[in-house]
């Protein structure tokens, strides 16, 4: 059985389209198929428009997508790497929620993982337990050039994407340098890391990479004992 429906006939003479992702009708203005309420048409503007993220202000609000920030002043907004932004009182996190303790004046985002202001290292942005005095993100090579790597450390632990890294040795841990677009292996004076997860049975004084990879000598790394793709060893002990 089919049912016929009337579609009722929309004026639509004099929608304009704005970006990617907005229109004006009249007096309205939208974000995809939604309209934005209490939006000043005279004043607005668009901020950021692209697949990651949509911002939008005028003279009273700043919006993300079709809605209002809560609190956002849009005399001072400003945008932040990786979706965060911040304003003279706040920083927020992509959608708007504000970072509890952030301080604006001294927000920084150092990598997708780490941001810190002067009292305080967040993952990502939730206020962590971590010295901001002696913080520090290891860096790594890629292709020549200095990279931030997904480790870090301060006065009293190692991290890996955030996460302290159980009985790491922090004062004698250091990345083992490679040209692999994120660092994967680390060392300390008693064990070996991949992925911040202690890699068994490596040998750290003896661990090093493959940096001359071939079809018949195809591995990551090697130590006295293994050798080792990725975290996973082979079953022969190298001669």
């Amino acid at each position: 059985m089919t049912l016929a429906i009337e579609i009722p006939k929309i004026n639509l003479n004099g929608f304009k389209i704005v970006g990617k992702n907005y229109g004006i009708f009249k007096s309205a203005v939208f974000y995809t198929f939604n309209k934005i309420k209490n939006v000043d048409i005279l004043s607005f503007r668009i901020i950021l428009d692209n697949d990651y993220e949509t911002l939008s202000k005028d003279n009273n609000s700043v919006f993300f997508q079709e809605k209002a920030i809560q609190f956002a002043n849009p005399k001072t907004f400003k945008t932040l790497e990786n979706g965060y932004t911040k304003d003279d009182k706040y920083v927020f996190k992509k959608g708007g929620e504000i970072i509890k303790k952030a301080d604006p004046k001294t927000f920084q985002v150092l990598t997708y993982t780490y941001q810190r202001d002067k009292k305080n290292v967040f993952i990502p942005g939730e206020i962590t337990e971590i010295d901001v005095k002696s913080f520090k993100i290891l860096e790594c090579n890629n292709q020549g050039r200095k990279q931030k790597s997904l480790y870090a450390t301060d006065k009293n632990y190692a991290y890996f994407q955030g996460k302290i890294i159980p009985n790491a040795d922090v004062k004698t841990f250091y990345l083992i340098e490679s040209d692999a677009p994120y660092q994967t292996y680390a060392i300390d004076k008693n064990k070996v890391y991949y992925s911040g997860k202690k890699l068994k049975d490596a040998d750290p004084t003896t661990f090093k990479l493959n940096t001359n990879k071939t079809s018949s000598n195809y591995y990551d790394a090697k130590d006295k004992n293994y050798t080792y793709i990725r975290d996973k060893k082979t079953i022969t002990k190298n001669k």
